[in-house]
């Protein structure tokens, strides 16, 4: 959806305090990581777009930490774990490589995805041949011109902006509980 055509669905989203908290995780990992010897680039020093066959992809690291030839992707939580956290680390750990291969030549990278005090790692291993496949069959069917199956739900609109006047299966409310006399 072209953004210009449409107006948003308002979002409760408190984008102020989310970037309170996260700067403020982020700046501590930072410390940490030249503490123990790191050299540290953050956030728009490491935005990066690979230019593929079928798409552009582009990100945004927080933290880009490299030690000799050790380095470490970090992605700052301030919310629940998702799976997709560790994916989007791992897509992380795919591209760096490729958008600077001068800056991170003979590098291997790490992963991690911090939720307050709790760091989950990423290995290096994650990030093989079939994710890499499985990566790309992403990436061809989000550039395709065949529309994304939709899946209206509570949980998946509520992240979306696009308003019911462009999307009717757009679903605003929760499903209601049921109540039952069985149990």
């Amino acid at each position: 959806h072209d953004r210009k055509t449409w107006t948003q669905v308002p979002g409760d989203f408190d984008s102020t305090t989310w970037q309170i908290e996260h700067t403020a995780a982020r700046n501590k990992h930072q410390e940490t990581l030249e503490d123990r010897g790191f050299d540290v680039s953050t956030e728009s020093q490491n935005s990066f777009h690979l230019k593929g066959r079928t798409a552009t992809v582009g990100g945004k690291p927080d933290l880009i930490a490299v030690k000799g030839n050790r380095g470490l992707i970090v992605d700052i939580k301030t919310g629940q774990p998702r799976a997709s956290d560790h994916v989007q680390v791992m897509l992380y750990m795919y591209a760096v490589p490729k958008a600077f291969p001068d800056r991170y030549k003979d590098v291997a990278f790490e992963g991690r995805v911090v939720y307050g005090e709790r760091e989950v790692p990423v290995p290096s291993s994650a990030v093989d041949s079939k994710f890499i496949e499985r990566f790309a069959e992403l990436i061809g069917k989000l550039a395709s011109n065949k529309p994304a199956r939709r899946v209206p739900s509570h949980g998946e609109c509520g992240f979306c902006r696009i308003p019911v006047s462009e999307c009717p299966e757009r679903v605003d409310n929760d499903t209601p509980a049921a109540e039952v006399e069985d149990f």
